[in-house]
């Protein structure tokens, strides 16, 4: 079968042998060499995504020195410090939610780990992300579907901001 000239040296397999990844040349000074042999810009290096198959491009990477109110991840990518121990992992390894402390006894404990106030609790309003803060309530009666989904939209769109 004839492969266009194109796959020829990619990184990928297309032969069955793999003669169309034989003899290549190696990525030019201004690019990073991933472990299956890509060649990605050498600017996606340390940018915070993987862009390798294996993440070899965040690995080892100098730290930024991160302000007091930020936390450090692993890849040296600073967060804002509030989005430590929130529930969601923002760093990479999730190294951001591991060793979180306990609710104190005036928040509500979300099945996530996430703390939340207590008076949250049965507010007519899902504030953990399954709902569990309105579940068996009194007058249990769960926030409409469109609520919800429009406060996670809200949640999304101020984290990508800040990220910016």
């Amino acid at each position: 079968m004839v492969h266009p000239r194109y796959w020829q040296c990619d990184g990928m397999n297309d032969c069955s042998g793999g003669e169309d990844e034989v003899n290549c040349p190696g990525c030019s000074s201004d690019q990073f060499t991933c472990n299956n042999g890509w060649c990605i810009p050498g600017y996606w290096q340390c940018d915070n995504f993987n862009d390798c198959l294996g993440g070899e491009d965040e690995l080892n990477c100098p730290s930024t020195g991160c302000s007091s109110d930020q936390f450090t991840c692993n890849s040296g990518w600073c967060i804002p410090g509030y989005w430590q121990c929130d529930g969601m992992n923002d760093c990479s390894g999730g190294e951001d939610e591991v060793n979180c402390p306990s609710c104190s006894s005036d928040q509500f404990t979300c099945n996530s780990g996430w703390c939340i106030p207590g008076y949250w609790q049965c507010d007519g309003m899902d504030d953990c992300y399954g709902g569990e803060d309105e579940m068996n309530c009194p007058s249990y009666k769960r926030a409409p579907k469109e609520k919800w989904e429009k406060l996670t939209r809200k949640v999304e769109q101020k984290k990508k901001d800040m990220r910016k």
